[in-house]
């Protein structure tokens, strides 16, 4: 594409976020589980292909002053608003530039985690070809890159739906009018298929999801002019003619498959030995739609059994709650631990049970294994050294696979308990005092409303409680409460 001339991208822009799955801490905690040794974080090298306004990887460069973070889009707009924030914020670690990836050099230097969410379905087949050659030539020996897309056999609905939105807005003169009429479409449709055969509940559930979209993504996502899904099997075929092997998915790898009866988990155990196929029977199944695959270099070791003793080294974290409220700790005493999107773990064990206890009482911070350990002992009233390290890894490997808990490698600097002059970070406070979605120390997009903007955009460090309950005009209570809600949205730092 010429230079200057303006892209989808610049004429409707595409709201710009963090994504907690892309950030180096979960792409290197699973690299770890599969056998890898992925780099340090703390001076780590990071390039994101596609990368709008940098808003994922701006927290990044702010977390880890001495990595270095590189990242290119074809949107000079995008390209634009990001350089003007990363200027605003002094941040000095990071390079963006526009650029169109069918014209970059296949080399870009040495990274040990590149990073292309949101691009590979909705591009080109060159590019596609371009993004493989780039993570063959520029990753390290040990790098991953992670690349997300959209997967069938759940894409063929998404792309039913779609072909039908193409349709309807094909006369529409200008990009707001097709987003109106494309969400006109689709509640048309959901209303006058008021019954409930299979086929017009599947035309609601697309209508309520389409009406959660901003403008930007329905636009650029569902509308766009490239929109391809791909089976795994498909996009892993793709990595190995370029050199490159898969080696997990963030939305797959060492998941709990529950309630299974006998004969399909033996069915599935029979395909251990060959990964890929064996996930994308279980696409068939579960009528996938989106996948975030890990690629690392072809010919390294990679072990997709979860072995717990690969978890020595790592860190824990879990905002899982229990359902009884208060927990019982006795043996025959089964207590339910529920976290996001539905994940659960039961268990009666009563280690395991005061180990997750222990995880939510100092969320969002992490635990090493021997401080879960002695936390675990403190609430049971045994000593750290009865508990066996094994036993308390083989459980928080269980916990992973039902996704109640995290794994990292790195100890970030949220705090459950913020001090007396509280700080967040600099993106934060920006963000608080422009409104809007807010990016926590964690990576994690996250909504504060009214009163709390107002306070977050005061944590510099610099105020303590007393003057923040002056200016704010509020007792030293309602101030405790604020920040204690704040540090649960892992907002306030150490």
């Amino acid at each position: 594409m010429p230079e200057g001339t303006p892209t989808a991208y610049d004429m409707v822009t595409y709201p710009g976020y963090a994504y907690v799955q892309t950030h180096p801490d979960h792409i290197a905690a699973l690299a770890r589980l599969c056998g890898l040794s992925p780099a340090p974080l703390d001076e780590c090298r990071v390039l994101e292909v596609g990368c709008g306004d940098g808003a994922n990887l701006i927290p990044m460069a702010l977390a880890f002053p001495h990595a270095t973070f590189r990242g290119f889009d074809l949107a000079a707009s995008a390209i634009e608003r990001g350089q003007a924030l990363a200027r605003e914020l002094s941040i000095a670690n990071l390079t963006l530039e526009q650029l169109d990836i069918c014209e970059a050099p296949d080399r870009f230097g040495e990274f040990d985690y590149i990073i292309a969410h949101g691009f590979y379905s909705w591009v080109p087949q060159p590019a596609r070809n371009k993004l493989m050659m780039i993570c063959r030539s520029s990753l390290a020996p040990q790098g991953v890159a992670f690349i997300s897309y959209n997967t069938f056999p759940g894409g063929h609905i998404r792309r039913m739906v779609r072909e039908m939105m193409l349709f309807h807005i094909e006369r529409a003169p200008d990009a707001q009018k097709k987003i109106i009429q494309a969400r006109a479409l689709l509640g048309f449709l959901s209303n006058l298929t008021a019954g409930e055969d299979e086929y017009q509940l599947i035309l609601r559930k697309e209508f309520e999801r389409i009406q959660k979209y901003p403008p930007g993504y329905l636009y650029h996502d569902d509308l766009a002019a490239i929109s391809d899904p791909f089976y795994l099997y498909e996009f892993v075929n793709h990595a190995v003619e370029h050199g490159l092997q898969f080696l997990g998915d963030l939305n797959s790898s060492f998941v709990h498959l529950s309630g299974l009866d006998p004969q399909s988990a033996d069915a599935l155990s029979e395909l251990e030995a060959d990964p890929i196929l064996r996930e994308q029977y279980l696409d068939f199944a579960c009528c996938r739609r989106f996948r975030q695959t890990l690629l690392c270099h072809a010919g390294l070791p990679v072990d997709y059994r979860l072995d717990p003793r690969r978890l020595e080294g790592l860190l824990v974290s879990s905002s899982s709650t229990q359902v009884s409220g208060t927990v019982n700790l006795e043996p025959d005493v089964e207590e339910e631990f529920r976290g996001a999107r539905n994940a659960s773990l039961k268990t009666s064990h009563p280690i395991m049970k005061a180990a997750m206890v222990a995880l939510r009482s100092v969320w969002p911070e992490r635990l090493s294994l021997e401080q879960l350990r002695s936390a675990a002992a403190a609430r049971t009233g045994a000593s750290a050294d009865s508990i066996p390290s094994g036993l308390l890894s083989e459980g928080i490997a269980t916990a992973f696979t039902m996704r109640v808990l995290d794994l990292h490698v790195h100890r970030s600097r949220a705090t459950s308990h913020p001090g007396e002059n509280p700080l967040t970070s600099p993106l934060a406070r920006w963000q608080a005092a422009k409104g809007g979605v807010l990016t926590n120390l964690i990576h994690q997009s996250v909504k504060v409303e009214g009163d709390g903007l107002q306070l977050l955009a005061r944590l510099d460090g610099k105020r303590n409680r007393g003057d923040l309950a002056r200016e704010l005009r509020a007792s030293p209570e309602e101030i405790d409460q604020a920040l204690a809600h704040l540090a649960a949205l892992a907002l306030l730092e150490a």
